[in-house]
């Protein structure tokens, strides 16, 4: 009763059994006290162990206990010396009544009497914590397992994309599946046609438009005709005339009044000078439209074959080469696809996609290889061409580029590039929580 606070004679009885836990003829309004002495291993002397209940205590359970270390002073916690658990598991002192209850009691209890005096409850809380782990290994695999099993379902709409979803379809149709594999795959089937995107994206700025390409036409025809009715009037002559008018101007400023050197019938006198200089205002304005006119002729020639640039080099170094390259990096990243998986096209094949027709990295490479074949005739213009030869140029190579870029631009706006990333956006996540299943399972 002093180190534990319990009495074995009155576990499990009723509470009149309690009733009669103070002497008969101990005074009720005094305190009681119980007191023992120990001798502990390592301190000198014996330590005091004192148990008291209050004066006017009726139950047995209200007391306090405490271990006196030093005479007068206030006692400490009986969990200071240790014993909790040995008295506990091992009951050093136990009356006749305990012996007899210990020896004949049932056998679950008698068996966890013995399982904690034998120590075997950490082997018992140890298989509980694996049977645990166990049970929550097994929930959260079934939730993975029916969580990829919707994520193959969602990602099958568009699994007959050929070589696009080949190798996140193979990698997804492994046993058991791996998730960096999956991922890896992911990343790739759905972030590679950007690079090319960008390759055609910085092409942009050396690619001139149809309102460009006309508006060069344009401007080279009507320089054109005006310069020919320029030349087919009287501003060519005019321009020569000028130059006669300067010259006999400048023979009458040095040399005076004379006969004219060319006709010799008119005298080149002060009322010849004003009329010539009048001639010769009109004579230089004729001859200044002739000029412009040529001008203007040539900025138009040079505006348009500022439009025809040579293909730039990083799509250059592409073309032809975007479908068999991306075959190589799906060997690099072990992501080719499986026999099955080129197999199962044929079944897969939608009713728009009829038998024969190209597949996707053939109609990326032939669209790829078209766009430079076309680029290489835009940019091939003979050397110092005519006007006419010129707008020939721009009519016949230009259309033949426009269309191949379209055929490539609707490559890259196929809806697949925007609903595939959709359907599958949750692969990683799920790749990740597996991964974490793995490494905790993989413990048990």
């Amino acid at each position: 009763m002093l180190l534990t606070g319990e009495n074995s004679r009155w576990a499990d009885r009723p509470a009149d059994w309690q009733s009669g836990w103070r002497n008969l003829h101990a005074a009720a309004d005094r305190p009681t006290t119980i007191e023992a002495r120990f001798a502990i291993d390592g301190q000198p002397g014996e330590t005091p162990v004192r148990r008291w209940w209050d004066a006017g205590a009726t139950a047995a359970s209200a007391s306090a206990a405490a271990v006196i270390r030093r005479p007068g002073e206030e006692g400490e916690s009986l969990d200071t010396l240790g014993w909790n658990a040995a008295l506990s598991t091992f009951r050093p002192f136990l009356p006749h009544s305990e012996v007899g209850t210990s020896v004949t009691a049932s056998p679950s209890n008698l068996y966890d009497a013995m399982y904690a005096v034998l120590g075997l409850q950490d082997v018992a809380d140890a298989h509980q914590r694996l049977r645990q782990v166990r049970l929550d290994g097994d929930k959260s695999d079934k939730a993975l397992r029916n969580e990829y099993e919707d994520l193959l379902k969602h990602a099958g709409h568009y699994s007959w994309v050929e070589e696009r979803t080949a190798p996140l379809f193979n990698a997804m149709r492994e046993i058991p599946p791996d998730p960096d594999r999956i991922e890896r795959a992911w990343h790739f089937v759905n972030k590679w046609p950007s690079a090319y995107e960008m390759y055609y994206d910085r092409a942009a700025p050396h690619f001139p438009t149809s309102d460009q390409v006309d508006s060069a036409i344009e401007h080279i025809q009507a320089a054109e005709r005006r310069v020919a009715e320029l030349a087919g009037g009287s501003a060519d002559r005019s321009a020569r005339i000028a130059e006669l008018i300067e010259q006999a101007l400048d023979l009458h400023q040095h040399h005076g009044d004379q006969d004219c050197p060319v006709c010799g019938a008119r005298e080149l006198d002060p009322a010849w000078r004003e009329d010539a200089q009048q001639r010769l205002a009109i004579a230089q304005r004729e001859a200044a439209e002739s000029d412009d006119a040529d001008e203007e002729l040539r900025a138009a020639l040079k505006d348009a074959r500022d439009l025809i640039r040579p293909i730039p080099a990083h799509l250059a170094d592409s073309v032809g080469a975007w479908g068999p390259s991306e075959r190589e990096r799906w060997k690099r990243e072990g992501l080719a696809p499986l026999p099955a998986v080129v197999e199962k096209r044929a079944a897969d094949r939608p009713a728009h996609q009829p038998e024969g027709e190209p597949g996707n990295f053939e109609r990326l490479d032939l669209a790829a290889q078209k766009l430079g074949d076309a680029w290489e005739a835009w940019a091939n213009l003979p050397d110092d061409p005519t006007p006419s030869q010129l707008v020939d140029h721009l009519k016949t190579t230009h259309s033949p580029l426009v269309n191949a870029a379209k055929e490539l631009d609707a490559y890259f706006s196929d809806p697949f590039w925007e609903i595939f990333p959709q359907l599958t956006r949750d692969l990683p996540e799920w790749a990740d929580k597996q991964r974490t299943h793995n490494t905790r399972y993989a413990r048990l």
